[in-house]
């Protein structure tokens, strides 16, 4: 039988352990604290920590243990994800600023919907064997209430980074189980506007859960919606039980940890610093991708185009040796592949990875419908088959060692553009934005839908000394050349239409380099 380590990596952390069984309401206890602050590295944005309280369900919830399996084991090490929502404060309203999120009446309805979605009350915790399980014992979860006096325009860009997931996001400080599963941070700012930040841990299931669960919140404070009337998420994971005898039918090299880690693109015996951006794709840009990565036998998907002309791109940017290999990995939902498809309420983590290679070499010389063909490939083995022959991988090689990390050659690509992003309104409409706070490893790729368009962003991690060549490269197709030097920038590069300067908004910028579209295709 196999051993587990109860102690986890240090970014598994938390603030509580079990809570007081008296403490049965969110609202009647709040933790006496002197003030904190959370400022940036410049100093010029702070955040003051005003109160954290806990959150219980309203009513009693069932005690239950819900077994994880090998593909949650897996996800277990990938810790917790931070994600940020931005409400602008309504001008034209008569609202004052107590009336717009206000605290105890978001709370209430917190505990209202934690009494339906109870595994977010739960505890992360292990069995007798030190396997990690998730107890659902109402415990709660945390709330902080924080305040910054900047506007949401004077704090600045919300792109991905360490600093930004430390200033809005609640953070965690334990290695030892049990712990809490899931915070919360609602900061509220000079303009009235609010974000809040929101840290789950990857084992109470996947994008889509999460996403479910804080729409039905926003629900339930709207009164849209009865709390009793709500379908319960599905609990039960063993339908994605590894088999037994376990039967691995292919080579699932995506899950292999490598002997060693490669050497950084760069060829330095150091990684450098990594950046995150994220650039923007008219609907007119996808069509141009959609066209290009078409062929005879191929009508590419958003997806496809997107990921292919992505992936391209970054390849090219970390200038590589001709010989060398790039991977791409691609997050699946097996959810509705397996045979029986699994409950689309089902909390778990169902993604399972699927991959494509190329040398570098053919990479960069051939045609976008040549990698979009290679991606469609790896997309054929979407299906059951596949995914019990993961699942088995995972129990023979040991579901807890976790993921291996993407590697200098590798992009790993997260579609979000089936998500329900944008329709948690609380009622004061819908979030501007929803989005991950960090993004802490190079070589990921998210894609999701804009607000108002057809458009789409795409937000990726790199080293900083790759990023603005990316830009360009990625820019290149729409019909811009470098045109010349932005005198407020050092080593600024412009990008223009090609036949001539036209009204133009910057839409991207790294490393000095300055992205504009032009106002005509927007």
């Amino acid at each position: 039988m196999t051993k587990f380590n109860k102690s986890l990596p240090n970014h598994c952390s938390i603030f509580y352990k079990a809570s007081s069984p008296s403490m049965i309401h969110a609202q009647n206890r709040t933790r006496s604290m002197e003030m904190e602050k959370k400022v940036s590295m410049d100093g010029k944005r702070v955040v003051s920590v005003l109160r954290k309280s806990l959150v219980k369900p309203d009513k009693e919830t069932p005690k239950q243990t819900i077994w994880l399996s090998n593909i949650d084991l897996v996800s277990a090490f990938m810790s917790f994800t931070p994600i940020i929502y931005v409400y602008r404060y309504p001008q034209q309203s008569n609202l004052s600023p107590g009336e717009f999120f206000p605290i105890e009446g978001i709370k209430a309805s917190l505990a209202k919907t934690l009494s339906v979605f109870s595994i977010y009350a739960g505890r992360l915790d292990s069995d007798e064997t030190g396997r990690p399980e998730i107890k659902c014992t109402g415990e709660g979860t945390e709330f902080i209430e924080a305040a910054c006096d900047l506007s949401i325009e004077e704090f600045g860009e919300l792109i991905p980074s360490q600093e930004l997931e430390d200033l809005l996001v609640p953070k965690n400080t334990s290695q030892q189980l049990p712990y809490m599963l899931v915070r919360y941070q609602v900061t509220r700012f000079k303009c009235g506007g609010v974000i809040i930040g929101l840290l789950a841990h990857h084992t109470t299931g996947d994008g889509m859960n999460s996403i479910r669960y804080f729409n039905a919140w926003a629900d339930v404070h709207r009164g849209v919606v009865d709390v009793a009337k709500i379908p319960p998420p599905v609990l039960d994971r063993t339908g994605l039980r590894a088999r037994s005898p376990p039967l691995v039918e292919y080579d699932h090299s995506e899950y292999q940890m490598p002997v060693k880690t490669l050497a950084p693109s760069n060829g330095n015996s150091m990684i450098s610093p990594t950046i995150s951006k994220t650039l923007r794709l008219s609907k007119d840009n996808i069509e141009k991708l959609k066209s290009k990565a078409s062929g005879e036998n191929l009508a590419a998907t958003t997806f496809t185009a997107v990921v292919a002309h992505s992936w391209k791109c970054i390849t090219k940017a970390r200038k590589l040796s001709p010989e060398q290999t790039t991977r791409l990995l691609i997050g699946c939902d097996s959810k509705a592949i397996v045979n029986p498809p699994l409950s689309p309420l089902l909390n778990a983590n169902a993604i399972v990875h699927l991959s494509s290679t190329m040398t570098v070499k053919e990479m960069v010389s051939c045609d976008l419908n040549r990698v979009a063909t290679k991606i469609e490939e790896a997309k054929s083995f979407a299906h059951d088959k596949y995914v019990r022959s993961v699942v088995d991988f995972l129990d023979v090689r040991d579901g807890t060692r976790g993921v291996p990390p993407v590697q200098p050659t590798e992009v790993l690509a997260i579609s979000w553009m089936r998500l329900p992003m944008y329709e948690a309104d609380f009622g004061w409409g819908k979030p501007e934005f929803m989005g991950r706070a960090g993004i802490p490893y190079p070589g990921r790729l998210y894609l999701g839908k804009r607000t108002g368009d057809d458009g789409i962003w795409v937000t990726t991690t790199l080293e900083e000394s790759d990023m603005g060549e990316f830009m360009k490269l990625f820019y290149s197709e729409f019909d811009y050349e470098v045109n010349g030097v932005m005198p407020e920038t050092a080593n600024g590069v412009v990008l223009h239409k090609a036949n001539g300067i036209a009204p133009q908004k910057v839409i991207g910028e790294t490393n000095g380099v300055i992205i504009r579209e032009m106002i005509s295709n927007v």
